[in-house]
């Protein structure tokens, strides 16, 4: 009997130390897996934040991209205006340019003709005056015949 008591205690014994190390084996199992899930949430809420403030800066982009393009269409718009604007006055400008050359080349044409009439009446004015010496001349030598005589 002893011996089966002892064989008994010897094998409950060893039963026991079997039990503590796979307890011993699972804990540390279940520590590892524990370790490694906290690691895992832990680089999941990392990959979460970061989408989050990728979202906020797409959003902050999307905002910037709209007020350009908003920003370019006025500044479209103002180009379209000038470039109609001085495209205007320049045809102001070329119409008032041809006004100008025409009224000019009329003044000119003018100009020669009032010139030509100068010239002809300064022309007739040194033969009148010429006629005019000439009499004088011929009245004072016929003067000068008669108080001579």
């Amino acid at each position: 009997m002893k011996e089966t008591l002892s064989s008994e205690t010897f094998e409950r014994e060893r039963s026991q130390r079997q039990y503590d190390t796979l307890q011993q084996s699972w804990k540390h199992l279940e520590e590892g897996y524990r370790t490694s899930l906290s690691r895992l949430k832990k680089h999941i809420e990392e990959i979460h934040e970061e989408r989050k403030k990728d979202r906020i800066a797409v959003q902050k982009l999307e905002v910037i991209v709209e007020q350009q393009r908003q920003e370019i269409e006025k500044m479209r718009a103002a180009k379209s205006k000038i470039t109609v604007a001085y495209e205007d006055k320049m045809k102001e400008v070329d119409q008032t340019l041809a006004s100008i050359r025409q009224l000019s080349s009329a003044d000119t044409g003018q100009t020669e003709e009032a010139l030509e009439e100068a010239r002809r009446v300064v022309g007739e004015l040194k033969h009148l005056l010429n006629v005019r010496m000439t009499l004088r001349d011929d009245l004072s030598s016929a003067s000068d015949e008669r108080q001579g005589t």
